[in-house]
């Protein structure tokens, strides 16, 4: 269940990341849709295998999507 939470929070952040590029031009930059697109595809991944997540690999994805929302708490400041 964490998994798939974790999931829908990256995936979300990712597309937030992609359309702040239409909304916020003056701080978007060129790499930013790259780093959205690899998001979405790590929300995609993560959201397929959650089943079978261990507890080592969930607290490496909590600490990766705590960093990418940090990542873009910071760039809409």
């Amino acid at each position: 269940m964490l998994a798939h939470l974790l999931a829908l929070a990256i995936a979300l952040g990712s597309f937030l990341l992609y359309f702040s590029a239409f909304f916020f031009p003056e701080i978007h930059r060129k790499s930013d849709f790259y780093w959205s697109g690899l998001g979405l595809f790590y929300g995609l991944v993560l959201w397929i295998c959650a089943g079978r997540i261990t507890g080592a690999v969930l607290l490496g994805t909590i600490a990766s999507t705590a960093l990418l929302l940090w990542f873009g708490t910071q760039t809409l400041l």
